[in-house]
């Protein structure tokens, strides 16, 4: 439900079948890895871990536009 938040675990098999010539390497990267997976035909599964809050994040609005864009470039790539 959260796709920035956690950190992702998967096979190896999983691995070696997605597409690993990734177009993100922002904050998207989260959003392509799991699209990557889900059309491999691998299943998703959410586990909940500790939660620790961390106060200072490197997000900054200015980088929206630019990741619209790859995440318009990754639903184009199919």
């Amino acid at each position: 439900s959260d796709t920035q938040a956690g950190a992702k675990f998967m096979k190896r098999q999983v691995f070696e079948a997605i597409d690993c010539d990734f177009i993100s390497c922002g904050f998207e990267f989260d959003v392509e890895l799991l699209y990557l997976i889900k059309k491999s035909g691998y299943s998703i599964k959410e586990v909940q871990m500790p939660f620790t809050c961390v106060q200072d994040s490197t997000f900054r609005y200015s980088k929206t536009p630019s990741m619209m864009a790859n995440l318009l470039r990754i639903a184009l790539r199919d």
